[in-house]
């Protein structure tokens, strides 16, 4: 299982470089991601009956999971 989620994971990379991300990781790594936006430190907390996730970064990681989060929904819809 471990394997199969590492071979998921490594396909989706390329995917996720190109069309959510900025230009700037568009020649990132697999390591290179996990090191800088998958090991970011969050917790999801209630606060008036609303879901909220915290997360624990500077303001240019902050930036970018905001616009990766936008181009997702786009993709949805």
């Amino acid at each position: 299982m471990y394997f199969a989620i590492g071979v998921l994971a490594y396909n989706l990379a390329p995917r996720l470089k190109r069309r959510v991300l900025a230009a700037s990781y568009h020649t990132a790594t697999v390591a290179t991601l996990r090191w800088k936006l998958y090991r970011l430190a969050a917790k999801r907390v209630r606060h008036a009956r609303c879901g909220v996730l915290r997360v624990k970064a500077d303001l240019e990681k902050l930036e970018l999971l905001q616009s990766a989060r936008l181009c997702c929904a786009k993709l949805q819809t």
